[in-house]
């Protein structure tokens, strides 16, 4: 595998710190499939593999994003927002 996918992965799991090891090598094996399709469909369309690897992770999108988005939820806070005549009345615990 590419060096460049391999630093990619290790930056999403910084992000998306995974609590156990399990859910860390689950998280790398769903995302290094899906890099390597990419990868692979770029080659077919005639890219050389460097660039192809590069396309792959560009349409992949930012490591950070990508790990915060895989990030545990917080199940215990609920916020919601409901609109009245006079403005906006928040809901939950921190309300």
């Amino acid at each position: 595998m590419s060096r460049a996918i391999e630093a990619y992965l290790d930056r999403v799991l910084l992000y998306a710190k995974p609590r156990t090891a399990d859910r860390r090598s689950e998280i790398r094996r769903e995302l290094e499939g899906h890099l390597l399709e990419k990868v692979e469909a770029y080659e077919q369309a005639g890219l050389p593999r460097e660039d192809a690897v590069f396309e792959a992770l560009r349409d992949h999108g930012d490591a950070r994003v990508v790990g915060y988005r895989l990030r545990p939820r917080f199940p215990w806070l609920d916020v919601r927002t409901t609109g009245t005549a006079r403005g906006v009345v928040a809901i939950g615990p921190r309300a």
